[in-house]
């Protein structure tokens, strides 16, 4: 039986890629701000732990939202553009928990 195809994984892709982008221009902001950030005499090395403690789950969330996006864009696994879907809610975000609805209605067109 062919699969009905409808537009929700494509629309869900775009969402989860558009939303990586916008968290990679806050991330790159963020960074651009911490270089510029003074830390009291005390404490110089605070800054840079708070920057990796910060740099890496969002780089990290950011690589698995472009994966989901991708993935949905194909309808190719189902389960890690979820997962990509889902890790995007992380901070708030409505692009997210649209991509997520989308994603998860659309399981039947993934291959």
């Amino acid at each position: 039986m062919d699969k009905k195809k409808t537009a929700m994984p494509i629309v869900a892709g775009i969402l989860l890629i558009v939303s990586a982008g916008f968290k990679a221009l806050a991330l790159l902001g963020l960074s651009i701000v911490s270089i510029f950030a003074t830390v009291p005499g005390d404490f110089p090395r605070i800054g840079a732990l708070l920057g990796v403690a910060i740099l890496v789950p969002a780089i990290i969330i950011i690589a698995l939202e472009l994966t989901g996006g991708i993935l949905s864009l194909q309808r190719k696994r189902w389960g890690w553009a979820l997962a990509g879907a889902i890790v995007s809610i992380l901070p708030f975000s409505f692009l997210g928990i649209a991509a997520t609805i989308l994603v998860a209605l659309s399981r039947n067109e993934f291959d």
